[in-house]
């Protein structure tokens, strides 16, 4: 069994706590305070000061700079303005030695012939449609008449399977 003498010595009393400990406690408590509040008021003056930053324009910004910094503003800006100009001038050189090469010309090859192909199959699905619809569609209709023009197994042997090729093409 455990004495309650044992028990009450680990943890601190009150006497303790009153003893200098809640005095420190609490000055400390107040530091907090202080510090949450001066952080608080610091954040909200940034926040007005970013905001009124934003509202100004560009002018009132180059008015207030000193002429030193216009002089680099400006320095950076023509340095900037002459790479884009060298670097244009690159790619221009770049790009008029791929279009001559053979690696160009194959290229450009090869793209010819997927547009022809695809213009090939565009057109050859149009006119399986149109057969479809204007042929195959109204003699199917008339082959279930009393006197057809052609008969179902005729319909089978020559346009066995052409819906499904219609079909299987406009994919």
């Amino acid at each position: 069994a455990v004495s309650s003498e044992g028990a009450s010595a680990s943890a601190p009393t009150k006497a303790t706590l009153s003893d200098g400990g809640e005095d420190d406690l609490r000055k400390e408590l107040e530091a907090l305070r202080r510090e949450v509040a001066e952080t608080r008021s610091e954040n909200s003056r940034l926040a007005e000061e970013n905001a009124s930053f934003r509202r100004q324009n560009w002018r009132s910004l180059v008015n207030r700079v000193s002429s030193q910094s216009v002089r680099e503003i400006a320095a950076r800006s023509i340095q900037r303005m002459y790479r884009g100009r060298r670097m244009r001038e690159r790619w221009r050189i770049v790009l008029a030695d791929y279009v001559h090469s053979p690696e160009a010309q194959v290229s450009r090859a090869r793209m010819h012939c997927i547009r022809e192909l695809m213009s090939t199959e565009r057109t050859y699905v149009t006119l399986l449609q149109l057969i479809c619809d204007n042929i195959i569609r109204p003699l199917r209709y008339y082959s279930l008449t009393p006197e057809p023009i052609i008969t179902c197994a005729e319909m089978t042997i020559l346009f066995g399977t052409w819906d499904a090729l219609t079909l299987l093409h406009s994919m």
